[in-house]
């Protein structure tokens, strides 16, 4: 019998601990038995799993950059006097299939003025959709990311971390 009561102590857990530092003690995520036991069979079925992604398209231009003087903190910059924006929604599988996206918009703006009209925003979205929307693009993310075929050592702890405040100083970036 290798433990006087069956069972190691907060001593020998330490021990184990310190001579394999590529270990830790964790805390489970909770999983009800009855999600653990379901088996969904999508091991050999790429078409059964699907992502599906909303992005918002802002039809309002961005100003572009000046030269201004060192100092002043704000420089206007016209643009439409809209927030006019176009929702897109996408669809796509682990076999590389896309179903074709869902458009919507309550109205887009028909200002001269904005280079990006309801007319022209068609067109443009269209050309980069299937450029971008190929099964092997498609495809090549699932692979990446570990969905399909699962890989779950694609997702590193890095990938769970909590992201850095979008408004802290960045040295880098400060004469930007």
């Amino acid at each position: 019998m290798p433990f006087k009561t069956d069972t190691p102590g907060k001593d020998w857990i330490q021990g184990f601990l310190a001579r394999h530092p590529d270990l830790s003690i964790r805390s489970q995520t909770a999983l009800s038995t009855v999600r653990a036991r379901i088996e969904l069979g999508l091991e050999n079925a790429p078409k059964k799993i699907w992502n599906i992604d909303e992005t918002s398209v802002a039809l309002t231009h961005n100003p572009t950059k000046v030269l201004a003087e060192t100092g002043i903190k704000n420089i206007p910059g016209r643009v439409e006097n809209s927030r006019d924006n176009v929702s897109v929604l996408a669809a796509v599988n682990a076999a590389g299939d896309a179903k074709s996206p869902m458009i919507c918009s309550e109205f887009m703006t028909t200002s001269p003025g904005n280079i990006v009209c309801k007319w022209k925003w068609p067109a443009l979205f269209r050309a980069a959709y299937e450029k971008a929307f190929t099964p092997s693009n498609i495809i090549s993310g699932f692979q990446k990311s570990g969905i399909f075929p699962f890989d779950p050592s694609k997702m590193t702890d890095q990938a769970f971390a909590p992201s850095q405040p979008f408004d802290c100083f960045n040295k880098n970036t400060a004469n930007t």
